[in-house]
């Protein structure tokens, strides 16, 4: 670390890198049926090996009378919930599928190439499953969540260190919060590699626990979406040959390469350059 880097407020929280969790996710219309959620179940002995840890999701149905009693009107089962756990008794991986929706996050990245790797093969697995299925993939999306610590005593974070002052990603009353407590969320459409992708920002401030000492921390939270009407062509479907991978690997890079512009426009240089983006 050089004398410019160790005299930022903000620090990344893993050290080389900011990136707390990243998740990819695929949504299908319509919801799957009974028969489908049953099909996934199997991905429990599928993918033990990886994930030793699971639990099925369920979905409950009430409504309320007109005397004000809750009445249950149905509990089935939605999906499931994978696990692999750390040492410390943390998640690093976990993977879930509900009634619409398929998503595999990861909460201890390396590398793009390793992490990206991975949940693809956790995708491609349950593409099988979803054969005859009359769902089908309506949109994809990568969300990322960073974090920054302050460095030293929260009342002089400097938010100058981290956000660029120009950008358009963040509101400008952040930069004058007396209090360093503040909350910015804003969304757009970018025409970017072809794609017309959906992003979704927030950021905010909060204090937190690190290491039994109250800091203050910056979090980023942004979601990247494709949508299957906004794609020329085909679409990633539910098969499990090469091409069809070949596809969703390509569609998942984009977002990813979207998630670095984002970034790129709203953090300063000097945070750029730290964590090797």
């Amino acid at each position: 670390m050089n004398q410019n880097e160790e005299t930022l407020s903000f620090s990344p929280i893993n050290g080389a890198h900011a990136i707390a969790e990243v998740t990819v996710f695929l949504r299908f219309e319509p919801q799957f049926n009974a028969l489908t959620i049953s099909k996934l179940l199997s991905l429990e002995e599928e993918l033990k090996d990886f994930f030793p840890t699971a639990n099925e999701t369920r979905a409950v149905q009430f409504k309320i009378t007109g005397t004000g009693e809750k009445q249950d009107v149905s509990d089935n089962v939605a999906g499931i919930e994978l696990k692999s756990m750390n040492q410390e008794g943390g998640i690093d991986w976990m993977m879930r599928t509900a009634e619409n929706s398929i998503s595999v996050h990861c909460l201890n990245y390396s590398t793009w190439e390793e992490v990206s790797e991975q949940m693809l093969k956790c995708l491609n697995a349950t593409f099988k499953h979803l054969d005859g299925s009359e769902s089908f993939v309506s949109n994809i999306g990568l969300m990322y969540v960073d974090r920054f610590i302050c460095n030293g005593d929260n009342d002089e974070a400097n938010l100058k260190d981290l956000l660029k002052q120009e950008t358009d990603w963040v509101f400008k009353g952040a930069f004058k919060s007396v209090n360093n407590l503040w909350h910015s969320h804003i969304g757009w459409y970018e025409d970017f590699s072809d794609y017309k992708l959906l992003n979704q920002l927030k950021i905010s401030s909060s204090y937190a626990n690190i290491k039994g000492e109250k800091k203050l921390v910056v979090t980023a939270d942004h979601n990247v979406m494709l949508f299957r009407e906004d794609v020329k062509g085909s679409f990633v479907t539910y098969s499990d040959d090469s091409d069809n991978s070949i596809k969703l690997k390509g569609n998942i890079d984009t977002l990813h390469a979207m998630n670095k512009k984002v970034l790129k426009e709203l953090l300063t240089s000097q945070m750029v350059k730290r964590i090797n983006l």
